[in-house]
């Protein structure tokens, strides 16, 4: 019997003795003691996904279902990530490169968790698509806010800090004081959502633009980000995009192969899941049903760091991305339902500033 198991079952006799009941009540107390607490009921993911307010954009090449903020309504309403342009669905010849790589979603679930043949994602984690996040290790305000008062996380809105003394963490769910407002605007090829946000409290407030364009006659998907600091303090802030590929699903096997413009110098060891060669880390085999393969990646200076990254399965599906700013760090994360190659950049703007950046997603497909 397992330590805690055994001091479970010690607290629980005891209970019982102490208040002087029979030894069979005394037994069944013991096991209540010592039985684990049932989780938190799993709302499917592909229930809330069909509910979920979402706009459909197309180029005759590339297809794609696009989500949309909703305080109420919408798919994710975590506050990890940003709210804007999370893609449910793309497809270029018959081929799926995002989607679902959870099964269902539960409170209780800190991040995502392995349970049975499903995978369960918290609230805050059950993103989908290219998903940007601001602000992962401290969120702007968060220093100086007082327990009780407010901080500001980008294309999220106002949130409260707690008066538990305890630090930040991106997995933990925040009271949304508020969502700021949302507009949107779709065309047959492009959705373009803008927030306004403004925390006098805090100091901090801003006004962000995200729009999703696809390119005429390309398979290609551009999503231009502008973000202008409107309150009275200057902004800087680290962005990432944890980009979800999943490639119809099972997309970590053998063959899987990242690149980046750089050598790719791992911070962690890859033992026998990948090697590395130049500029380009294959996978040598399939993860395991629970298994996680995750590292982060040596980032240089701006001249030797550009922002020019690849993931590509066996049979050449997968994507091309590049943006106009450099990296500033960079990791890879996966999991057998999903293949994310995270980059990050460093963004700056003084009050009444506005800063902008694009990525640019080239998909491939076997011919």
């Amino acid at each position: 019997m397992a330590r805690k198991t055994l001091h479970a079952l010690c607290l629980g006799l005891l209970a019982g003795a102490a208040l002087g009941l029979g030894p069979a009540v005394a037994q069944q107390a013991a096991q209540q003691a010592s039985t684990p607490a049932p989780h938190a009921p799993v709302i499917p993911a592909k229930t809330a996904l069909a509910a979920a307010p979402q706009v459909k954009i197309g180029n005759k090449l590339l297809s794609a279902t696009v989500l949309l903020p909703d305080p109420d309504k919408g798919f994710y309403r975590g506050v990890r990530f940003d709210w804007a342009g999370m893609i449910a669905s793309l497809t270029y010849k018959g081929h799926e490169y995002y989607g679902l790589w959870f099964d269902g979603v539960a409170p209780d679930v800190r991040d995502y968790a392995f349970r049975g043949d499903e995978i369960v994602a918290s609230p805050n984690t059950a993103a989908v698509g290219p998903a940007d996040a601001y602000d992962p290790s401290q969120p702007l305000g968060w220093a100086e806010a007082a327990p009780g008062g407010t901080f500001v996380k980008i294309g999220v809105g106002v949130l409260r800090k707690p008066t538990d003394g305890a630090n930040y963490s991106s997995f933990r769910a925040y009271e949304l004081v508020d969502h700021g407002t949302w507009k949107v605007q779709a065309k047959a090829d492009r959705v373009v959502f803008t927030q306004t946000v403004s925390d006098p409290i805090s100091g901090y407030g801003y006004v962000y633009s995200k729009e999703l364009r696809l390119q005429p006659g390309q398979p290609v998907l551009e999503i231009r980000h502008s973000l202008k600091n409107i309150g009275a303090k200057s902004i800087t802030t680290t962005t990432f995009n944890h980009n979800f590929l999943t490639l119809g699903g099972a997309p970590a096997q053998a063959g899987l192969r990242v690149g980046a413009a750089f050598d790719l110098r791992p911070g962690k060891p890859l033992k026998d899941v990948a090697a590395v060669e130049g500029q380009t880390l294959t996978y040598q085999r399939a993860l395991g049903a629970e298994e996680v393969f995750s590292t982060p990646f040596a980032v240089g200076d701006p001249a030797s760091s550009a922002y020019d990254l690849s993931v590509r399965n066996a049979h050449g599906v997968g994507y091309g991305v590049r943006a106009d700013r450099p990296l500033t760090s960079l990791q890879l994360w996966s999991i057998r339902s999903i293949v994310a190659f995270e980059p990050f950049l460093t963004l700056a703007a003084q009050p009444q500033q506005t800063v902008t950046w694009t990525y640019s997603y080239r998909y491939a497909a076997q011919p």
